[in-house]
């Protein structure tokens, strides 16, 4: 039903047009859809690390990257570069202890992960002072702590 209906309707009983207006908003599915496009805007945000190497692996370097975007997506992006002793293994990516996901470290000892919302990816939500973790096995090969980007 349009908001002019609602409106008129409510007018002939005697409400007020901006009460009618306003009780026809709330309850339309347009408003349905501005309240959820709003409520998906974002403040954007970026954080990082330099991914820096475990004793065992002292050639592996690396970065992370997280950043929302003002629509509210979301982004991962993790990079490892001098993991040649790797070669043709899969290494697991860690923030806070728990699994996010999995990157193969190809011939050249370099590997790369990333994940997106706008993919339909699950990202997780991340702040500054989150631990990134590249493992294999038991092993830490490199590990960061995201901090702000400031732009």
């Amino acid at each position: 039903m349009s908001i002019a209906i609602v409106a008129l309707a409510l007018l002939a009983i005697g409400m007020t047009t901006s009460t009618a207006s306003a009780a026809a908003a709330r309850n339309s599915p347009e408003a349905s859809m501005l309240s959820a496009s709003v409520a998906a805007q974002s403040t954007p945000f970026k954080i990082k690390t330099r991914l820096q190497a475990a004793p065992k692996y002292p050639t592996a370097a690396g970065s992370a990257e997280y950043e929302v975007e003002r629509d509210g997506d979301r982004e991962f992006e993790v990079e490892v570069r001098g993991a040649k002793a790797l070669a043709g293994q899969r290494v697991d990516i860690y923030v806070n202890s728990s699994l996010v996901g999995k990157m193969k470290i190809n011939r050249n000892g370099r590997g790369e992960f990333e994940i997106e919302t706008e993919k339909g990816d699950s990202v997780p939500h991340l702040k500054a002072g989150d631990k990134v973790e590249l493992r294999f096995g038991k092993d830490i090969v490199a590990t960061g702590q995201l901090r702000k980007v400031t732009r």
